[in-house]
């Protein structure tokens, strides 16, 4: 994918349904000693949104196809607040839903707090790095006179790297871990289809 943006140099972080891949590049070359991966992804941040939702009492969100329709509203209107003044809410003011039950359903602030599971550590149902420990362990992974060359672009591939605010907040993270404030972490302008761009290059 970085192959897509003629970056030669930086860091490709795949962020799928289930597993997270983080692949450094120096020159147009993989350090393939350093590719880690975590078992983390979009699923789970559609699990804690229903765990979430489901810890109002007002529902109880249980099968595959109540999961499927969650995940939807997710992709639609879930994202990740910068605290920044006048941030609009890519739901409105007073987000509500309807179930195909035609049952009412209230986001209240569950769809700003679901994707703090990528960010926190042992979050997900087995052990899992969260994005800023597995970004920091990469980098740290390669040698260190290629360690700046990566640092310089961090790119967000996969379905996930699409959500409003990731791309700062793991800024952020990875700031207060130690990384270098100058670091530019950039979304795919098609994080979809990225992969097949960059081999058909």
């Amino acid at each position: 994918p970085i192959v897509a943006l003629d970056i030669t140099s930086g860091l490709c972080l795949e962020i799928g349904d289930g597993v997270t891949q983080a692949v450094p590049v120096h020159n147009n070359l993989v350090q393939t000693h350093a590719i880690r991966t975590a078992h983390i992804g979009g699923r789970d941040v559609t699990n804690r949104f229903i765990q979430l939702l489901n810890s109002t009492g007002q529902y109880a969100f249980k099968t595959t196809a109540e999961a499927e329709f969650i995940r939807k509203v997710k992709e639609s209107y879930c994202y990740i607040p910068s605290d920044e003044p006048g941030e609009t809410d890519p739901a409105g003011s007073d987000p509500s839903f309807f179930l195909p039950s035609r049952e009412s359903m209230e986001l209240r602030d569950s769809h700003s707090k679901c994707y703090e599971v990528l960010f926190e550590e042992n979050s997900a149902e087995c052990w899992s790095y969260s994005l800023q420990q597995l970004v920091f362990e990469v980098v740290n992974a390669c040698e260190e006179h290629v360690r700046p060359f990566v640092w310089q672009n961090i790119y967000l591939t996969g379905g996930v790297s699409e959500t409003v605010g990731l791309a700062s907040r793991l800024k952020r993270e990875l700031i207060k871990l130690g990384a270098p404030e100058n670091l530019n972490v950039i979304r795919s302008p098609k994080p979809s289809t990225a992969t097949w761009t960059g081999g058909a290059k």
